[in-house]
């Protein structure tokens, strides 16, 4: 068991590493403080593209929709990965190279909640997981609630002959501060 916690931690503090490095780009000191225990959710809310994120009763540090963007127009060494200074246009390249960063952080991620998310979920669960609804009408499976991240996601072994799903729900307590969001 000690070697499978090992495994755990390994994984975490990888797929920290990766975020501040190469997602966020900047000094643990300098992400943003996420409100956890200030944080408001409205379950119920229908609206497609509505997200905790969105939620009024939360005070967010910064604005999350414009901080990476507000930082590559003020930072010099974000503006040498995402733009090219002789011509003035985005750097196809630097953002390529970003999105795989993403793209394996999403990954390490993903491993991290399955693992510690109680019963493993089977892969369409997993990654049906989703943050906002969708404007088909698909209710999002991410929510909060005393500062703990819940992940919902609906299974059921003869799904797609039935249509019918049942909710599982499973409550991330600690994944998202030790990832380094403080």
């Amino acid at each position: 068991m000690g070697a499978f916690r090992g495994f755990i931690h390994g994984l975490t503090a990888s797929a920290r590493q990766l975020m501040v490095d190469h997602v966020l780009m900047c000094r643990p000191d300098q992400i943003p403080v996420i409100p956890w225990d200030r944080m408001a959710d409205d379950f119920n809310q229908p609206k497609a593209g509505w997200s905790f994120l969105q939620d009024p009763r939360t005070s967010w540090p910064v604005n999350g929709a414009q901080w990476m963007s507000d930082r590559v127009r003020t930072e010099r060494p974000l503006q040498q990965l995402f733009i090219h200074a002789d011509e003035g246009r985005f750097s196809i390249d630097g953002i390529k190279r970003f999105f795989g960063f993403v793209a394996d952080f999403k990954e390490k991620l993903a491993v991290v909640s399955h693992i510690t998310s109680g019963q493993p979920a089977r892969g369409p669960e997993l990654l049906s997981i989703r943050h906002r609804n969708t404007a088909a009408g698909g209710q999002r499976n991410v929510f909060i609630e005393d500062g703990l991240v819940a992940l919902v996601t609906r299974y059921h072994k003869g799904f797609y002959a039935s249509g019918d799903a049942i909710p599982w729900g499973c409550e991330h307590p600690t994944t998202m501060p030790t990832l380094g969001f403080p």
